[in-house]
């Protein structure tokens, strides 16, 4: 709980330097998922920023993660979730291919999670 809103925290899996996607593109960090997502509120991932050594956080709603997922992202009883920050945003590319990633990724509204980049503010009390 944070602030009466239940929350579940996923932390990224080790980034390897394969789980790179192969662009010229210079990555700030990188969360690999596989949760099983449970009764909360929100969720909470969390991954690490190699350029400033932060430990960085995705804030977003159940409901909205929810309708950002597909087919695909369902792995069995897992949610198979990949995020990367750059200086485009912080993008969501499970499934991506490298075309994707240099032609249309940064147009998909549902692939953008920049709006919910350490989106501390939703657990500030409105009083």
């Amino acid at each position: 709980m944070c602030n009466r809103k239940k929350v579940q925290i996923v932390a990224s899996k080790i980034v390897k330097p394969s789980d790179y996607p192969p662009t010229d593109l210079v990555f700030d960090g990188i969360g690999i998922y596989s949760f099983q997502l449970t009764d909360v509120d929100y969720v909470i991932f969390s991954f690490y920023n190699k350029t400033n050594s932060n430990t960085e956080a995705v804030i977003l709603p159940k409901d909205e993660l929810l309708k950002r997922l597909t087919d695909s992202h369902f792995s069995e009883d897992k949610i198979e979730l990949k995020l990367f920050l750059c200086s485009k945003g912080l993008i969501e590319f499970h499934d991506a291919g490298a075309e994707y990633l240099w032609m249309g990724i940064w147009l998909d509204g549902k692939r953008s999670f920049t709006q919910f980049y350490n989106n501390w503010n939703v657990f500030k009390s409105a009083t």
